[in-house]
């Protein structure tokens, strides 16, 4: 299975040609897959995400800007805000916190 994923050039693409029809995607992505379609179909897994962003890791993310740049906030727009960009969380960050960041 590794190798055949390594053959694939562009999972997202090939995912967007087969639209809904997973076993189709399925059967091209593992030609040699030993399993009925039925089988396949009865098959289900619910699936969740959670992202582990926290204001901790946005601050511990800004940090790594360095004193210039985030002089440059709090001079211009006195504040920061970062957007996580997998679960598009928005975390505020005032200006003391930015000043405490420099210290």
């Amino acid at each position: 299975m590794e190798e055949r994923c390594k053959e694939i050039n562009s999972f997202s693409e090939l995912l967007n040609k087969k639209g809904s029809n997973l076993i189709s995607l399925i059967k091209e992505i593992f030609p040699d897959l030993d399993q009925s379609p039925s089988d396949i179909m009865n098959i289900s897994q619910e699936v969740h995400f959670k992202c582990r962003c926290s204001r901790e890791r946005s601050l511990s993310a800004l940090k790594i800007l360095g004193k210039k740049e985030i002089n440059e906030m709090i001079h211009v727009d006195g504040k920061a805000e970062l957007t996580c960009q997998f679960c598009r969380n928005i975390y505020l960050i005032k200006e003391e916190e930015l000043i405490s960041l420099i210290d």
